[in-house]
């Protein structure tokens, strides 16, 4: 047995029920709240941490009861629990354990089950005998951060991109492997994403120190809040420098901005409330669940700009416990104490919330006097294992949605749902699609689309929703993408061209302009084998779909600039003359380092199969094999930065080829300067010289 321990609480430690506890709410009069299921006849409910509403309207809760440790020898009494209300009255009536997990700090519905994060581990739970129990535990990855519970990975979601996003803070680490390259080890704190189809998984925005808390509204921008300074920031994909950003500096990818001003803290989650149930001053509303010194849920109006900039100011609070919003008790690192007089409930602590399939937003409450991890010792006797509730807000005087049918209905019918206004149903339609097959679900959508009109605002988000429908599977539709880039709604804007920018990033550019898609790996560098495999020459391009070469053979001295981008190279072909004085310089404006190798007539493969067998010696080389066959070659050039190369053509006539040799980049990135007779004449189909690729 542990040794036991006192506690840090110097107050009486009185619990509420639910119905007393809820007495003492504040909210506007616009609005109703009601016990949708406590402790007292659902134990399954207590400590909850995380809650999600399924496709039919049931909610389901994490429950956290061996918070914060589990004890080692003991039943595993955290779980998943399945709350139904059968009867239609907004109060739960059924309970079910999914599952027994230990240590769950956040899950997300998926392919027919539930992805569960458990530290370190990532499992996938599903029913196959539809006794809503789960009977399949696959382990998808491990090496999450296990140290620091409060820290662990938090607030599963399933974007529209396909990826499941979630946050950690920063007193723990990362380890995990994935087929695609290492490890990825990382000690960054914030939000990381992973591909449970792909197992790809990667880090995306510093969000410090312990953050929790992440959505999307119905135009894919991604929402995120930080618990411990109460910080709240739009996460967008950038792919050019804004206004007084530097642009010698710029880098493409992901980034964040402030959202709304912080006006409390901590936070446990965040969210987005879109539900036709409520009035219009609640649409777009950004909801903040806080703990401690404003316990209760803050909200937010955001503003949505043409240049893709979401913000937003604080409006009426939404709820919160006691009579006075600006009362805060002393600091949480000191003995909580409270007033003898104090209205409202000490223990009340909001922790997830989620809009149902009725319009309602149901939202959980931890409910416990002990709320962190310091100053209280991890046996403090006053950690309460025995509390938790669900409340249901509705809007007073406003009819319920009529809960649209999505399990196990026709593919046809899932796509015209993706018209519906609720972002909680066009999820559930996302998540019910994700596990239908692949061939259905894009033939559908195809004719599906065909009908949307982007001059119609009803069709800017559907149009979205079918672009998400294909990069969800990692097939791209450039016909597709071009009449979504024709849509008339601005807000819009922002998440076409980060769907654009991450097909180009799956190699979906069309090499020298060309009208032939390439497929393949070209994006997995570094460390990815299937480069090595790969031999022989790829097959040409059509000629007739070319870019034409650049001429620069007419010129006193041959000056030109080769832009690095998505990897490639914007100049592919250029002409010279025998002699001619060339002046090369390598601008890398990709996000990742590249080089120039001028090589000789009929050694590219060789080059670039040296260069590959440079292994680890091949980064302090530069990548260059040193052999006769190459000519010139830059350094590896960082991203962001530029390199000259000055030279004289060769004496003798030939194409002589250029490539990356960085390792996975040579099938790529190729090029060829053709060198012709000092008294030949120039091509008849050549442009006129330019100075730099692309201008």
């Amino acid at each position: 047995e542990p040794v036991t321990v006192g506690t840090h609480i110097t107050r009486d430690v009185e619990y509420l029920d639910a119905e007393a506890a809820l007495e003492r709410f504040t909210f506007p009069d616009d609005l109703e709240v009601n016990v949708f299921a406590s402790e007292d006849r659902f134990p399954e409910v207590v400590n909850p941490v995380a809650l999600q509403v399924d496709g039919r309207g049931r909610v389901w809760v994490a429950s956290w009861e061996d918070y914060p440790k589990w004890h080692p020898g003991r039943p595993v009494n955290d779980r998943i629990a399945i709350l139904s209300d059968e009867d239609g009255d907004g109060v739960a009536d059924k309970s079910t354990t999914f599952a027994h997990v230990s240590q769950l700090t956040g899950f997300e519905f998926w392919n027919g089950g539930v992805i569960v994060a458990s530290a370190p581990d990532v499992f996938f739970l599903k029913d196959t005998d539809g006794d809503d129990v789960a009977d399949v535990k696959i382990h998808l990855f491990g090496g999450l951060g296990a140290d620091d519970t409060h820290h662990a990975a938090n607030n599963l979601v399933f974007g529209p991109d396909g990826y499941i996003y979630y946050q950690r803070g920063i007193f723990i680490l990362e380890n995990v492997e994935t087929p695609w390259r290492v490890s990825e080890e990382s000690g960054s704190t914030g939000v990381y994403r992973f591909n449970p189809r792909t197992f790809d998984f990667s880090f995306v925005v510093e969000n410090s120190p312990n953050p929790h808390g992440v959505s999307f509204d119905k135009w894919g921008n991604l929402f995120v809040t930080d618990g411990t300074s109460g910080k709240a920031f739009h996460v967008y994909h950038s792919t050019q420098p804004e206004e007084g950003e530097d642009s010698a500096n710029f880098r493409e990818g992901w980034k964040k901005r402030p959202l709304v001003p912080t006006t409390v803290r901590p936070v446990a989650s965040s969210m987005v409330l879109s539900s036709p149930h409520f009035p219009e001053s609640y649409q777009n509303n950004f909801l903040i669940f806080n703990t401690i010194g404003y316990q209760g849920i803050k909200r937010y109006q955001l503003s949505y700009h043409d240049n893709g900039t979401v913000d937003g100011v604080e409006a009426e609070n939404f709820l919160f416990t006691g009579t006075d919003p600006t009362f805060k008790p002393n600091s949480e690192a000191k003995p909580r104490e409270f007033p003898p007089d104090y209205p409202g409930d000490p223990n009340f602590r909001p922790s997830d919330g989620a809009v149902g399939m009725d319009g309602a937003l149901y939202f959980a409450d931890w409910h416990n006097a002990v709320i962190t991890h310091s100053p209280y010792n991890l046996r403090d006797s006053s950690r309460d294992k025995q509390h938790g509730r669900i409340y249901r807000v509705t809007a007073k005087g406003r009819p319920l949605l009529k809960a649209p049918k999505i399990h196990g209905e026709s593919i046809p019918h899932l796509l015209g749902l993706l018209r519906d206004p609720a972002d909680a149903v066009r999820h559930q339609v996302r998540v019910e699609l994700s596990s239908r097959p692949d061939d259905e679900v894009l033939a559908h959508a195809k004719t599906w689309a065909a009908q949307l009109d982007p001059a119609k605002a009803e069709d800017a988000v559907p149009l979205l929703e079918a672009l998400w429908i294909h990069q969800r599977r990692g097939v791209s539709d450039n016909a597709l993408l071009e009449k979504a880039r024709a849509i008339t709604t601005p807000e819009a804007t922002a998440a076409v061209e980060t769907v654009a920018w991450h097909w180009s990033d799956r190699n979906t550019h069309f090499r020298g302009n060309t009208t032939v898609e390439e497929r393949g790996m070209q994006f997995r560098t570094f460390y990815e084998p299937y480069w090595t495999k790969l031999t022989g020459e790829k097959p040409p391009q059509p000629a007739a779909s070319k870019k034409k070469a650049l001429d620069l053979s007419a010129a006193e001295k041959a000056k030109l600039t080769i832009k690095c981008a998505l990897l490639k190279y914007d100049i592919e072909s250029f002409v010279v003359r025998a002699g001619q004085p060339v002046e090369l310089t390598l601008d890398n404006t990709d996000v990742m380092p590249h080089n120039l190798l001028l090589v000789a007539p009929g050694t590219i493969e060789d080059v670039s199969t040296k260069a590959m067998q440079m292994g680890v010696e091949g980064w302090g080389k530069h990548y260059n094999p040193g052999i006769s066959a190459v000519l010139h070659a830059t350094k590896l050039v960082d991203a962001s930065k530029q390199e000259t190369l000055v030279f004289p053509a060769p004496e003798k006539a030939g194409d002589y080829p250029y490539l990356c040799t960085f390792p996975g980049h040579s099938y790529v990135m190729r090029g060829v300067m053709k060198v012709v007779a000092k008294d030949a004449a120039a091509p008849k189909d050549a442009p006129a010289p330019a100075a730099k690729g692309g201008e």
